[in-house]
């Protein structure tokens, strides 16, 4: 029939060409093509690194400013993939680029434990907030593209490690617990060696109050001061204070009974007498002859 294709003579020419590659000089022996030919054909690098720089930014811009992410969003995006190329990463792994699907099912992983374990403070609702997704796997070794990170910054919410920052506390508060253990155990030893120290005071105080009762008795009043009782004067008051010159040594004094040398001198006396008061010179030379050792002879002291 005019204008029906001759379905045996394609056929039958389509035969001859595969016998014809398969036979010595043909397809098979063809010289192949050289190294310069093979680059030629490929893509520039610059122009692929351009253009894979334009796909994160892109992907960045529409995904970085969302409020929240999903799990599976979650992990393709710090993957450097775009999850609206994919219905369900998890359904569907070998959906990813091949650059990322070796690394996939481990983050995966990584996420959904950390996600049950409440690392994301989600409250198992699914609505991850993309600064604590990327401060977490950072921590994880998984950096995200920079032009992500760059955008979510710009929302003023730099990436944030939020079970990293609760086991700091918990740390800081362990810390802060051991310090407060220190402290009671100082309180207490302080606390026992207040309770010495206050006991110690008080034992000194009675032992000074005790001192002062005997000095008080050893004091004597004015009935006992004299021999003739509570009878006394200017003078004779004055006429003990000089008596503090011949105060023997035995009792504090410098007055030695056995070596006259170190008896005072009339002079002395007045001397001293004249100091404290008495202003008449007839009645200090009486008083000083009056407080001169018996026995001891005139003249200067040898």
């Amino acid at each position: 029939m005019a204008g029906k294709p001759d379905h045996d003579d394609t056929r039958g020419k389509n035969q001859n060409r595969l016998e014809a590659a398969l036979t010595p000089g043909g397809l098979v022996d063809r010289p192949r093509p050289s190294t310069q030919a093979i680059a030629a054909r490929l893509p520039d690098v610059h122009v692929v690194r351009e253009l894979a720089a334009k796909r994160s930014r892109a992907i960045a811009e529409v995904w970085g400013k969302m409020r929240f992410w999903k799990l599976d969003e979650a992990v393709l995006l710090v993957l450097g993939d775009d999850p609206h190329d994919h219905e369900s990463a998890k359904a569907n792994p070998l959906a990813a680029r091949p650059a990322i699907r070796s690394r996939l099912p481990a983050l995966r992983e990584l996420a959904e434990r950390a996600s049950v374990c409440g690392d994301f403070g989600d409250g198992n609702t699914g609505h991850i907030l993309p600064w604590v997704f990327l401060g977490w796997s950072a921590r994880m070794g998984y950096e995200a593209p920079a032009e992500l990170v760059r955008v979510v910054e710009a929302q003023g919410k730099p990436p944030l490690d939020l079970q990293g920052m609760i086991e700091s506390l918990t740390d800081s508060l362990d810390t802060v617990a051991k310090q407060r253990d220190m402290l009671l155990q100082d309180r207490d030893s302080l606390s026992e060696i207040a309770k010495r120290l206050i006991a110690e005071r008080d034992g000194l105080r009675e032992e000074n109050a005790g001192l002062r009762a005997r000095l008080v008795e050893q004091v004597p009043t004015g009935a006992q001061r004299w021999p003739w009782g509570s009878h006394e004067t200017d003078l004779l008051r004055k006429l003990a204070d000089a008596a503090e010159l011949w105060r023997p040594v035995s009792e504090g004094g410098n007055y030695d009974p056995g070596d006259k040398s170190t008896a005072p001198t009339n002079d002395m006396v007045a001397e001293k007498l004249e100091k404290i008061g008495v202003t008449a010179s007839r009645v200090r030379e009486i008083m000083a002859q009056i407080l001169r050792a018996d026995g001891l002879p005139t003249g200067p002291r040898k």
